[in-house]
C-alpha cells in the first residue's frame, strides 16, 4: 500500500479500503507515517515514538508527521471500514 501510494503518477487515482479486522486504523497510519519519514526525510520513528506511548513527542517529529500525513494524503485517498463485514445474527 505505501509503494502504490509512494509511486502513484498524477493523473493516477487511488483509493484503498481498509477492512480494520486487526489492526486499529491509527496503528496503521502511524505505521505508513513511519515509512514516509524514513524514506524522505532520513527520520527512524517508533511506533511508541509517532504514537507518543512512552514520551511526548518534540516539535520537530511533529512537523515531521504533519508534513508526512499532508503529502500522503494528496497521493490517495484511505477509508477505514470499522463496522462488521456481516452483520450479527439475530
Amino acid at each position: 500500500m505505501y509503494n502504490m501510494l509512494k509511486n502513484k503518477k498524477h493523473d493516477q487515482e487511488i483509493y484503498f479500503l481498509i477492512f480494520s479486522l486487526e489492526i486499529p486504523e491509527s496503528v496503521l497510519l502511524a505505521k505508513l507515517l513511519g515509512l514516509y519519514c524514513a524514506e524522505e526525510f532520513g527520520i527512524y520513528l517508533t511506533l511508541d515514538d509517532i504514537m507518543s506511548f512512552q514520551t511526548l513527542m518534540n516539535d520537530e517529529t511533529y512537523e515531521y508527521l504533519n508534513k508526512a500525513r499532508t503529502r500522503l494524503q494528496r497521493k490517495g485517498k484511505i477509508s477505514f471500514n470499522t463496522k462488521a463485514i456481516i452483520p450479527a445474527l439475530k
